[in-house]
């Protein structure tokens, strides 16, 4: 069996069991197919064993590429840290999150000015919405000819609903397309698609790798209520979805943590667009309170940089 514990976002961790045949056909589609991964390729992505994104680097080698793996923390020495090791071991392909090319573009660092990146070709990136100030960061800073890639997927399905195309152009602060075999949807509250506007992210097809069940669910009441509710045999993710009308994709936060402020509904990632665009501020997160007497509270927690005010 192959079983991922989920990070309990959406209730307590869950013991999700996969299939092997689907996760390894997944894994080598979004491989080779939408991150160009061939054999000679060097891929590195900064996780931990823990993490889903810990599978992707180990199935780098399905397409005969180098698993690099980092033993040490993300911004040390200093925060450059992840582009200096790439650089020494002639990364082809690098995967991080939007929280660190935010600390590097914060820190003033351009990349490609203190080290050799001439043999990266894809700079990938997940775990959070990409702001589009950091695309625009990427392409002056790191490197003008990148494939500049950002995912959304899960733990769930050991994969990504949407993510990257080699043969599309990059739209800052935008997802270039649903992945292959992956029947991806913005739904509204009725269950209707929708185009041009926030919907809840659904599939509507199986695809190779949802999994069979959760372990310790005999009659699969948790894998029902976690995924399949309220569209019986449609998955609801939790996420917001915008699909535009050029096919790209947009994703703003999740569903389950949507902000209602006096009736405008808004993802959570909506706010921490524009607060950690402010260079002071180092991390934040926004929590929307219900209060017993009706009222709403909506507290905005920053950390900010060492010495700013």
């Amino acid at each position: 069996m192959w079983i991922l514990y989920s990070s309990g976002t959406t209730g307590l961790p869950k013991g999700i069991v996969h299939g092997h045949g689907g996760v390894v056909l997944e894994q080598l589609k979004s491989s080779r197919l939408h991150s160009g991964v061939g054999p000679g390729d060097r891929f590195y992505w900064y996780t931990s064993t823990a993490w889903m994104m810990w599978n992707v680097v180990v199935s780098a080698l399905l397409s005969g590429a180098t698993a690099v793996l980092h033993d040490g923390a993300p911004a040390y020495p200093t925060v450059d840290a992840q582009f200096a090791l790439a650089a020494r071991l002639g990364v082809t392909h690098l995967g991080t999150s939007p929280g660190y090319l935010a600390a590097c573009q914060k820190a003033g660092v351009r990349p490609r000015d203190d080290h050799d990146l001439s043999a990266l070709r894809v700079l990938g990136c997940t775990g959070s919405p990409l702001p589009a100030a950091s695309y625009l960061w990427v392409y002056d800073a790191v490197g003008s000819d990148l494939q500049l890639t950002s995912a959304s997927g899960g733990t769930d399905v050991a994969t990504g609903f949407i993510g990257s195309s080699p043969l599309l152009p990059v739209t800052a602060g935008e997802l270039q397309r649903p992945m292959l075999g992956v029947a991806v949807a913005s739904w509204d509250e009725e269950g209707r698609p929708v185009t041009g506007e926030l919907g809840e992210l659904v599939v509507t097809e199986p695809m190779p790798s949802m999994p069979l069940h959760f372990w310790n669910d005999p009659d699969g009441a948790r894998f029902r209520a976690a995924y399949f509710e309220p569209w019986p045999g449609v998955w609801r993710h939790g996420d917001w979805l915008e699909i535009t009308e050029r096919g790209t994709c947009v994703i703003t936060g999740r569903s389950d943590s949507t902000l209602n402020r006096g009736g405008v509904r808004m993802g959570t990632a909506d706010i921490y667009a524009a607060v950690e665009s402010v260079p002071a501020v180092a991390d934040c997160v926004v929590l929307g309170v219900e209060l017993r007497d009706g009222g709403y509270w909506m507290p905005l927690f920053v950390q900010l940089v060492p010495g700013r005010s």
